[in-house]
């Protein structure tokens, strides 16, 4: 993991490293490592190991490789190995312990802008060819290091963290209406291209853009093979020895060191990369805390921490929890790189920190769940994923089982095949014309549209549409803002071997999770694999407010300037969703932060 930055004056003029000096430093103050600076003309690029890999010798991260083609970024590769053999086969010199980010350099140096075809894993770089005259701008698909950037007549500057950008003197405070009204009716900026700042733009998950002098950003998306062939077996005990294989080598991947934290839920995805890191690295780990984030003060129903304690005491891991739900981690303000509509993003705060008082690495299970669970209606899924004779044949099939057509999922199958779905409405108390004029009307509209399923919308493609929804983005860029206190998150189910596994087996073997409950048989302690999927019976949320807002009615005044919102629309509504009238339940809780 490393933070970035950069200058290119894509009309030639000299760059010098001086003019990166409130960027680099920013980063620097959480590094564990000299900043690595260099220049050459009209280019000034740096890069800062922050934690994670970082590099094993500062003098791997050479930023040019032959002073023709120059990088910048952070990187951290899948398959490393076949990246390895395809670089060789063009007569590439390269090494086993190279870092990821000279390989890259030399996929730059050796496919020009289609590199980003050659790369798997989680990489966001900028790399410019003396020789074309032009900048490349690249970052993964799922987004899960950021990408920003700020266009000055003809200078190009970016990094990986928008508030090094925010500290240059070109860069404006000034926001941008469009990403405000977003966040207002969304509850996060759902145009990628764009950031709160009206200066700063971001590089879309899974986009490049290259520069040249004429200072025009062309975007390309670069999309990633699904192979269409699907994988079929007679037996379970072999659908879970394949996903052993690729979900071993997704947590590999992103697990091998000597100290590591992992953010621990009682559920199934945060267990089973624990259980599979540390069965990967018994012996070797020197240190494992486990996390979890309990809400148990104010719901006596959550027993996470008694689920995650069983497999922290089965794999000797620290385990630490985490209170939330108080009022005052719900009304703290908390720095996030966007907006982020997470009442307790204060919490999250206190639980990072903490883990990065441990170790530098911190594994999540976030994607599990649209991972296996598609549309959550078995029957939807079904009817995506058949021809529509198999179809018609496992539904009476269903049918004869249950001895009724109840319970099925018809109703929702045949409101998914209408065409146009009707949007619901946008919350009163939002003023209609701001945010129309911001273009988030139209926004908000296409958002609700839904294709047909039959023939047009697979069960693989609404399974990629979850996986690339904004709110992916947002989430991992402030899990990245974390890179401040030199904390690598990782997310082992956000890897494309995984994926590719998963879009081709049956849906099937993925309800209910049953692949996984079967490949983690042995690893995780039976109450877990047991566990049905647990949802919290306690709106957190309300019960918070409930306490609060009587006792302080004017917690909203700081909203009555704000031109998006109808302040006594607003107080009526957060009322209603206090006294838990579901007319109220459309909230933008984070007003309550203003």
């Amino acid at each position: 993991m490393s933070g970035f930055s950069g200058i290119i004056n894509l009309d030639g003029a000299p760059a010098e490293p001086h003019q990166l000096g409130n960027m680099i430093a920013l980063a620097a103050r959480h590094g564990n490592g000299d900043p690595i600076v260099r220049s050459d003309g009209c280019i000034a690029l740096s890069v800062v190991p922050l934690g994670g890999t970082g590099y094993a010798d500062p003098g791997q991260a050479s930023l040019t490789l032959d002073g023709v083609h120059w990088i910048t970024g952070d990187v951290r590769l899948d398959d490393r190995e076949r990246l390895l053999e395809r670089l060789a086969a063009r007569g590439q010199p390269t090494h086993a312990t190279e870092s990821d980010l000279s390989l890259v350099l030399q996929a730059f140096g050796t496919w020009g802008k289609e590199c980003v075809h050659y790369l798997e894993g989680d990489f966001a770089f900028v790399g410019w060819s003396v020789q074309s005259r032009s900048a490349l701008c690249a970052r993964s698909p799922f987004g899960i290091k950021p990408l920003y950037y700020s266009l000055h007549g003809k200078q190009l500057l970016f990094a990986n963290d928008i508030g090094a950008l925010r500290k240059t003197a070109s860069v404006s405070e000034e926001l941008n209406d469009s990403a405000i009204a977003d966040f207002l009716a969304f509850g996060h900026n759902y145009d990628e291209r764009t950031t709160t700042f009206r200066d700063i733009q971001r590089v879309p998950p899974g986009h490049c853009i290259t520069l040249d002098a004429s200072a025009r950003p062309r975007f390309r998306r670069f999309e990633k093979a699904i192979p269409a062939k699907p994988i079929r077996y007679k037996r379970d005990e072999e659908y879970a020895d394949h996903f052993q294989e690729v979900f071993g080598s997704a947590v590999a991947d992103r697990a091998r060191a000597p100290k590591a934290s992992f953010e621990l839920s009682g559920g199934l995805d945060s267990t089973s990369v624990a259980a599979q890191a540390m069965q990967l690295n018994a012996g070797t780990v020197e240190f494992a805390l486990g996390l979890t984030t309990v809400y148990s003060d104010i719901d006596p129903n959550d027993r996470e921490a008694w689920f995650a304690g069983k497999v922290a005491g089965k794999y000797g891991m620290s385990h630490v929890c985490i209170q939330a739900g108080k009022a005052e981690d719900l009304f703290a303000y908390c720095n996030t790189a966007e907006p982020y509509d997470w009442p307790f993003a204060a919490t999250t705060l206190r639980f990072r920190k903490h883990a990065r008082e441990h170790a530098n690495r911190l594994l999540s299970g976030q994607g599990g769940d649209p991972l296996f669970e598609g549309s959550g209606n078995a029957l939807l899924d079904s009817y995506r994923e058949l021809p529509l004779p198999a179809f018609s044949l496992r539904l009476v099939q269903a049918a004869i089982r249950r001895r009724s057509v109840r319970g099925l999922g018809l109703r929702t199958l045949v409101d998914n095949l209408k065409e146009p779905q009707i949007p619901p409405r946008l919350p009163n108390w939002l003023n209609t014309d701001a945010v129309k004029a911001a273009g988030s009307l139209d926004r908000w509209q296409a958002a609700w549209q839904v294709t047909p399923v039959h023939g047009k919308t697979r069960l693989a493609d609404h399974v990629l549409q979850q996986m690339n929804h904004p709110f992916w983005t947002h989430l991992f860029e402030n899990y990245y803002h974390d890179l401040l206190f030199g904390i690598d998150c990782r997310h082992p189910f956000f890897d494309f071997r995984v994926l590719r596994f998963l879009l081709a087996i049956p849906q099937s073997q993925k309800e209910d999770k049953r692949l996984l409950r079967n490949a983690m048989a042995g690893a995780l302690p039976g109450e877990i694999l047991d566990r049905p999927k647990a949802v919290m019976m306690t709106d957190l949320v309300r019960e918070s407010l409930h306490h609060v807002i009587p006792s302080d009615p004017e917690i909203l005044r700081g909203i009555s300037g704000l031109r998006w919102i109808e302040p006594d629309a607003y107080r009526s509504a957060l009322q209603r969703y206090v006294d838990a009238d579901t007319e109220g339940a459309n909230m933008q809780l984070s007003l309550i932060h203003i």
